[in-house]
Formats: structure tokens, sequence, C-alpha cells
């Protein structure tokens, strides 16, 4: 459904090259109760291509430079977490789920020394899965208030939303660094448990081949998770022991500094209106 005005469209129009399709960013912003939206120009599939447009008569220059800056961050920020978020959230827990009865199950068979290990690895797995619930649940609010700015029944982004959503984006950054973490730990005792069902007859009957299955895929995992947790190692301070509200800090000002940089690049190739790099609206 397109939630834009043909006048608009006739706007973005004007600055469409030969061959060329384009797009108009959902939620606009409102500067001195002025209108502005966000262009994206495509050619054989690539971005080419921004404008800022306006169905408005806007003569200051400075209005355009905020919109520009507001807009390029609002973009990235909501595609990020649009993206990013929306991929961690769907991811399907149902192994998670099966080890985790499965280790519940063995608990009752197995002597105290075993037990300890058991124990150990059925915690590890439940944090895991609390934490996706706690991504499902973050993403999910974001997803309901970004629904409605795309089906345009709210017409402009807010300060407060956009740091609603960058809120949501550090947040998410430490539970998948944290689960990632939590997972590559608790491989040594997948390893220890996996022998366990070789060896212990009481084990071993509660084995099925998709259990099996599941163990050696999490044991193999290790070397794509250590992958996983050196990407998110953004910074040398992130660590484990590292404080939830430390990490969501570093996790702030790296996306930031990375806005700032891609919002430049943007610049290069802004069609509408001409802005030189050193005018910055804030």
């Amino acid at each position: 459904m397109d939630i834009h005005s043909v006048e608009l469209h006739n706007i973005a129009k004007k600055y469409k090259r030969l061959f060329e399709s384009y797009s108009i960013n959902a939620g606009g912003c409102l500067i001195n109760n002025h209108e502005f939206y966000w262009v994206n120009y495509y050619r054989l599939g690539k971005m080419v291509g921004h404008a800022v447009i306006s169905p408005n008569e806007v003569m200051d220059k400075d209005e355009y430079k905020q919109a520009f800056h507001y807009l390029a961050r609002s973009s990235q920020i909501r595609a990020n977490l649009s993206t990013n978020g929306g991929f961690r959230a769907r991811i399907n827990m149902e192994s998670f789920r099966i080890i985790e009865r499965f280790l519940d199950n063995i608990l009752l068979v197995v002597d105290e020394e075993d037990k300890q290990v058991v124990s150990k690895c059925l915690g590890s797995i439940q944090s895991n899965l609390n934490l996706q619930d706690r991504i499902v649940e973050i993403y999910n609010s974001f997803h309901q208030k970004e629904e409605k700015i795309q089906k345009g029944e709210v017409k402009f982004c807010t300060d407060e939303y956009l740091e609603f959503t960058l809120d949501c984006l550090w947040e998410i950054e430490y539970l998948q660094y944290t689960q990632f973490t939590l997972q590559y730990d608790a491989i040594p005792l997948l390893e220890y448990i996996k022998k366990l069902t070789n060896k212990n007859r009481n084990v071993k009957k509660l084995v099925s081949s998709e259990i099996n299955l599941y163990l050696k895929e999490f044991i193999k995992s290790k070397d794509s998770l250590f992958n996983s947790i050196k990407n998110l190692t953004f910074h040398p301070e992130i660590a484990p022991e590292v404080s939830k509200d430390r990490h969501m800090t570093l996790a702030r000002d790296t996306l930031l500094k990375s806005i700032e940089e891609v919002t430049n690049e943007a610049l290069k190739d802004l069609r509408f209106p001409k802005l030189v790099m050193t005018e910055r609206g804030d």
C-alpha cells in the first residue's frame, strides 16, 4: 500500500534518472511545520542516490540540512533494528528446548558428580532461552510501533521514537553477545554430556537420534560461535564480565559513530538539496 501522496511522488520523480526506480521512506520529519521525506534511487537493484524532499515551500536551506541529518539517522537506526533485530528475534530455538528437556530428564539418572555438570549446562541453556524471550519481547515492542509508521498511521518520526529504537538496539546487541558467550562456554559441558550418552546406560536410554544430532551440532558450532563473538567484540573493552550498562554505552558510541560515517557517505550521493560535508544541521 502506497502511503504517500501523488504530489510527493511527483517531487521525487524530478530527481530520478533514466532506468532508475525510487522509494520514499515511511516516516518523515517535521521542522517548523514543514514536512520532509527521504527518497532512495535505484538502478538494477543497487542504491545509487538520495534526495530529501518536501511538499511545502521551504526557503530556508538550514531546514533541509536538519532534515537530511535527521532522516539519514532515522533510516539507518530503524533499518538496523528491523533487519538485525528481526533476524535475531526470529531464530528458531527449538533445538535448545529439546536439549533443555533432555538435560532435565537425565538429572534423575546420573550420580552427584555428573549432576553438577548437567545442572550447570541446563542453567546455561535455560539462560539462553530466557535471553531469547527478552529479545523477542524487545523486537515486538519496536515492530508494533514501526508498523504504524510503515502503514502511514503515524506520519512522522519523533526524537522519542528514535531514542526508544536506539535503546532497543543497544539491549539486543548486549543480549546477543551474552547468548553467544553462554553457548560457547557451555561446549565443554556438552562434550562431557555427549560422553555420558555413550558410557552411562541410563542416560543412553534417554537419547533419541534428534537429541544426538543436536548435541553434535552444538559441539561443532565452537568455531562459528567464536567468530560471532569476535564480530560482536566491536570495542577492546567488551568482555563477558563488563556490565550491561557499560556494554550498552559502548554499543551506543560505536553505532552512532558508524551512523555519522554512513551519513557523510550518503551526502556524496545526495541529489537534492545540494549540501557540503561541513554543513551539519543539528
